[in-house]
């Protein structure tokens, strides 16, 4: 996984970081601290989906935590780009890790994905999400890499 790009507010300070690990075909965002402006939200999400659009990602971890109530109060993108955005990417899953109860923007938003045909799932913990979406790359393990002890 690498970092390829963080986002600082008027004070300098990271709001954002969006890595990647190309070969597996994931895009994943990390939101530090609060924001005040809905330029900033907008500005991340559309570098992401240049990311996506680019280099042909397939899987998107979002950490909403931080976000929704930002989100709710304005800074959303509208639905019609949203829907222009998502269906000229080659997206096949999303995971949101939340903390908190599903709010109606959530379920808006899982309506519109699945309208996108883009398998969508929530959970609370980057470690689950990450399972769930690399869970078709990962390669079967053979009878051989099963045994306990290997001879010769």
């Amino acid at each position: 996984m690498k970092t390829i790009k963080q986002f600082k507010n008027a004070e300098n300070h990271i709001f954002a970081s969006i890595f990647t690990e190309e070969t597996q075909g994931l895009l994943m965002d990390v939101w530090s601290i609060n924001y005040n402006q809905p330029k900033e939200l907008n500005e991340v999400v559309e570098y992401q989906f240049s990311q996506i659009l680019e280099q042909g990602l397939t899987c998107w971890l979002c950490d909403v935590n931080k976000l929704e109530e930002y989100v709710v109060a304005g800074g959303e993108l509208s639905k019609q780009k949203l829907i222009n955005l998502f269906s000229k990417s080659e997206l096949k899953k999303i995971a949101f890790v939340c903390r908190k109860s599903q709010t109606q923007y959530r379920r808006q938003l899982l309506e519109l994905l699945e309208q996108c045909r883009i398998t969508v799932d929530t959970f609370t913990s980057n470690v689950s999400a990450m399972q769930w979406l690399l869970e078709e790359h990962n390669q079967p393990v053979s009878l051989w890499e099963k045994h306990s002890m290997l001879s010769f």
